[in-house]
């Protein structure tokens, strides 16, 4: 799934920072930058988040309120990863941005959207997000209420589908 995920988030995210939907697609091998951030945060969020739902759910809580629970602690849990993966895939195109505003001639590299530098590795990221940043270790949590808002009711319908749908699976496996 990362491998199809991680250059449609990238492509996403470069459209959210103004790249024209076409332009967002260049670049190539740039459009997996943050392939490794992308697994290191997809495989705690998806572990919290179905152990979570099944923890809530062994001790009685309803499936609604089980994922909506499940959705917003594992958004919670995950954030820094998100934001840290947010930096590597736009770190290229915000550099282009920036030469461009200063006025900078463009080059055959920023139309490529790979101007042969790296986009930081997740050490870097960090260090540069929280040591030269006002916000320190705050700048990890940029977009937690946004974040926590759309997760809520996308677990709640996730989990409202895959209960009852994990249910019949196991209830037709063991007839077999």
């Amino acid at each position: 799934a990362t491998l199809v995920g991680c250059p449609l988030e990238a492509a996403k995210k470069r459209v959210q920072l103004g790249a024209a939907p076409r332009a967002a697609w260049r670049g190539g091998r740039t459009l997996f930058d943050g392939f490794g951030a992308t697994v290191l945060r997809n495989v705690p969020y998806n572990a919290a988040s179905f152990s979570s739902f099944a923890w809530l759910r062994n001790r009685g809580v309803a499936t609604p309120a089980a994922g909506i629970v499940a959705g917003l602690l594992t958004a919670l849990a995950t954030h820094p990863l998100d934001v840290i993966l947010t930096n590597i895939q736009t770190a290229r195109f915000r550099r282009r941005r920036r030469r461009r505003n200063s006025g900078a001639a463009a080059t055959e590299e920023d139309e490529e959207d790979d101007d042969g530098s790296s986009p930081g590795t997740i050490g870097e990221t960090v260090t540069r997000l929280v040591d030269r940043t006002p916000d320190g270790v705050l700048a990890l949590f940029r977009g937690l209420l946004v974040r926590l808002l759309a997760f809520a009711p996308a677990s709640l319908v996730f989990f409202a589908l895959y209960d009852p749908i994990r249910h019949g699976l196991l209830r037709a496996m063991v007839q077999l």
